[in-house]
Parts: C-alpha cells; sequence; structure tokens
C-alpha cells in the first residue's frame, strides 16, 4: 500500500501458494515486478517518488500506451523508487515460509525468481541495461541457489521504439536464461475478426520469432 508497508494477508497468501505447489511437484517462477499496471509495478513506484499522476493506458479513457511507457521507464533513473523496489525484493527472497517454515532461498518449489514482467527500456536504454545488472546481482547475493532471469518478452515487432536488446539484455552473467513472449494478435500479426485470412501468417510469424531468439539464446550459451 506504500513504500516499505507490505500486505501480510498476500504474503501469507503467497507462503500457501508456494505450500501447495511443492506437495504438487509443480515449480514456480515469482514475477519480483511488471513494467505494466496490472499489478501497481514501475510506475507505482515512480508515482511515490516525485512523478505526477499516472497516466494509465487504454482502457483509461484518453490512455495513450505511448505515455505510459514513457513515463514508467523513468523508473531506471529513478535512484529512491529503485531502493524502494529493492526492499520490496530483499522482503520476498529472505522470507521464511509460515507454513513450511523454509527459507525461499532454500525452496525447491521455487524454481527461479523473474526481475519484473516484460520490463522495457523504451527511451531509457542506459539506465534500463543498469537496473538488470543491479537487479539481478543484488537477488543473487541474497540466494545464489536460485535461476535470475528477465521477464522480457524479447525484441517485439519494433525493439527500438521498445527499448530491448535481447542479446544485450540476457548478457550478464547474473542473468541465467533467457526468456520471451509472444502477442500475436496484440502485434497485429492476428485478427480474431478475420481469423482464416491472418490465421496462418500469425503462426509463421510466431514461429520465425520463436527460432530466431532460440538462437540468439545459443549465442548467448543459455537457455
Amino acid at each position: 500500500p506504500a513504500p516499505g508497508q507490505f500486505d501480510a494477508d498476500l504474503l501469507r497468501g503467497l507462503d500457501f501458494l508456494l505450500s501447495e505447489m511443492g506437495k504438487r511437484g509443480m515449480r514456480a517462477v515469482v514475477c519480483l515486478g511488471n513494467f505494466w499496471p496490472w499489478s501497481g509495478g514501475m510506475a507505482q513506484y515512480v508515482r511515490w517518488f516525485g512523478g505526477e499522476s499516472i497516466p494509465y493506458p487504454p482502457p483509461q479513457p484518453g490512455g495513450s500506451w505511448d505515455a505510459y511507457q514513457k513515463y514508467t521507464a523513468r523508473f531506471y533513473s529513478n535512484s529512491r523508487a529503485i531502493e524502494a523496489s529493492e526492499l520490496l525484493i530483499k522482503t520476498i527472497v529472505m522470507r521464511v515460509n509460515e507454513y513450511t517454515k523454509k527459507r525461499y532461498t532454500d525452496d525447491p518449489t521455487i524454481m527461479a525468481w523473474q526481475l519484473a514482467n516484460e520490463p522495457r527500456g523504451i527511451d531509457k536504454t542506459g539506465a534500463f541495461a543498469l537496473w538488470i545488472e543491479r537487479t539481478a546481482s543484488l537477488i543473487k547475493s541474497l540466494d545464489p541457489h536460485h535461476l535470475v532471469t528477465t521477464g522480457s518478452e524479447g525484441e517485439t515487432p519494433n525493439p527500438q521504439a521498445a527499448g530491448v536488446d535481447f542479446l544485450a539484455n540476457h548478457s550478464f552473467k547474473t542473468i541465467d536464461y533467457a526468456t520471451a513472449h509472444i502477442w500475436a494478435q496484440n502485434w497485429g500479426w492476428y485478427d480474431p475478426q478475420n481469423a482464416d485470412a491472418t490465421y496462418p501468417r500469425a503462426v509463421s510469424k510466431m514461429k520465425a520469432y520463436l527460432a530466431d531468439h532460440s538462437k540468439k539464446a545459443v549465442k548467448l550459451g543459455k537457455p
């Protein structure tokens, strides 16, 4: 609800989830932030530390994806915002599960820590790269036992505008594996209102996107 204040019920809920997943032999990738507004995320930190009201994207009336992304990217160069997010990371990573009594750092149910959901550099690519390295290094210093990854969607159809570079963003030694997401409809490859005409092309572009990122992951020497 505020910087440095954490919802005890939500933390216990995460404990319970991990406990139940462990009983079922499931594995969790725990996401520690979000570029998008669905869970508060980076924009909320910017708002807390000097930002004007968050310009939420559609479906907010008059919302603009461009304005929202530029606002959110200010996170990477806001030292107070980053420090507040790192307090959250420390709180989660170093937590002891109330149900299993295990430290998260020792819990094999957790497969990996993900820096954020789909982080983009936008117009702050230099600060973005520094944030990736800094945050991944922090997590590794707290927990050397689990994997760490970026959560990146990859190059996107317009990597320059998104401020992403798949090879560079996953090049740090503290990033253990690469990630990519495919949004065939959001990216205009598939139109559900014209499915028969757009589906074959969408499948082709999706396969090409994944193959391209797989080749680059091989170049990085990472899964």
